[in-house]
């Protein structure tokens, strides 16, 4: 909520400096630029707060789960426990 109030703030800073002599094309395009590096950041930050999802570039936790099943492996083998289905195990 901040980061997005603050984008805004920003936007509405660039607006209070607009000149009324100069065309509405270079105003336009001071605010454009602007408001793109607001919202690149603002995606950014979005997309590395939520890096699990289901979307180009983001992280599998298929390394997690193998890891996660190395330690209960080896937890089992140092407290000798049998896997918790019963039956042997292969690995």
């Amino acid at each position: 909520m901040i980061l997005g109030l603050g984008g805004s703030l920003n936007v509405v800073f660039v607006l209070l400096f607009t000149d009324r002599r100069e065309g509405f094309l270079i105003q336009g395009g001071y605010i454009a630029v602007v408001t793109a590096m607001v919202v690149t950041g603002l995606l950014l930050v979005w997309f590395l707060d939520h890096p699990y999802e289901n979307d180009s570039g983001s992280i599998a936790p298929d390394e997690m789960r193998r890891s996660i099943e190395i330690m209960g492996l080896e937890l089992r083998r140092y407290y000798d426990l049998a896997p918790p289905d019963g039956r042997p195990e292969t690995a």
